[in-house]
């Protein structure tokens, strides 16, 4: 749908832009998400805090935050 309440909602969109603090249009493509031609666009994916606001406030559950957490096997060192 694209209404645009997670870009609003996001805490970090609120921090890079004033606008969006206000519910206001974005006017930077600094932003972690925004809303154009009526498709969520996530950016900067690293600046996500995993925090969920976006989910929780989509009326359509056109968003969801998924973390990965991968763990490395170092090998063991020889004794």
């Amino acid at each position: 749908m694209g209404c645009g309440n997670c870009a609003v909602a996001c805490p970090v969109n609120k921090l890079i832009d004033a606008q969006m603090a206000h519910g206001g249009r974005a006017s930077t493509d600094d932003l972690l998400l925004k809303v154009s031609e009526g498709k969520c666009r996530v950016l900067h994916v690293e600046k996500c805090t995993g925090c969920k606001t976006c989910e929780h406030h989509c009326p359509n559950e056109a968003i969801h935050v998924a973390r990965l957490l991968e763990a490395v096997h170092a090998p063991e060192e020889e004794v």
